[in-house]
């Protein structure tokens, strides 16, 4: 893997190589604030920020790092995406969660998804399904006008047909168990430009 420590400031970069086992070493400067960023092909890029301007910082430190493997077809829910009711448009909150996706999308840029969006099951069948496509290809866009390349991303409207729990029509629900149906995730569904047919 290789091993990026960037301070802050934005004014250096040191680089390493990790060994068979996951490990490296560097020298940092005292009194600095740095992000790692941990990448190798086939694995999600990890990120931590990283300060030596604390009293206990001793020059001597173990960082845990863990990276975990891309999987086509792992599903990720996207918390706080929010519209209004019977509406299509992201409301201002909903902008920060999605700026969360932008940054992994910048960071593992051979990853490719699917945005999906799902409704709870009051309306119709054929009106849920329209309106989420409408949310999902509005939330695409979104991502599209912050620069992640339009190839990238694919959007897909679910409607009601894969509830969480059993909040199906006709069955007597409370208003957070059809909320929890009201989400919108992301699927990978390519790497490196492969993506999956399913």
């Amino acid at each position: 893997a290789v091993v990026s420590l960037s301070k802050i400031d934005g004014s250096d970069t040191l680089q390493r190589e990790t060994d068979r086992y996951g490990r490296f070493s560097a020298m940092l400067l005292s009194k600095t604030e740095y992000e790692i960023s941990v990448a190798k092909e086939g694995y999600y890029t990890a990120k931590m920020r990283i300060s030596t301007t604390l009293d206990s910082y001793d020059g001597d430190t173990i960082i845990p790092m863990q990276i975990k493997p891309v999987e086509i077809g792992e599903i990720f829910t996207l918390k706080n995406i929010y519209y209004d009711f019977d509406r299509w448009n992201l409301k201002l909150e909903s902008e920060a969660e999605l700026g969360r996706l932008i940054t992994f999308m910048n960071d593992n840029p051979d990853v490719s998804i699917e945005l999906g969006s799902h409704t709870d099951s009051r309306g119709s069948t054929e009106y849920n399904a329209d309106l989420s496509s409408k949310r999902a290809r509005n939330a695409r866009y979104f991502l599209i006008i912050n620069g992640i390349e339009a190839d990238r991303i694919t959007s897909k409207g679910y409607g009601e047909s894969k509830l969480v729990n059993g909040c199906r029509d006709g069955t007597n629900c409370s208003e957070a168990e059809h909320a929890q149906n009201r989400r919108t995730e992301f699927k990978i569904i390519g790497y490196k430009g492969n993506i999956s047919q399913e």
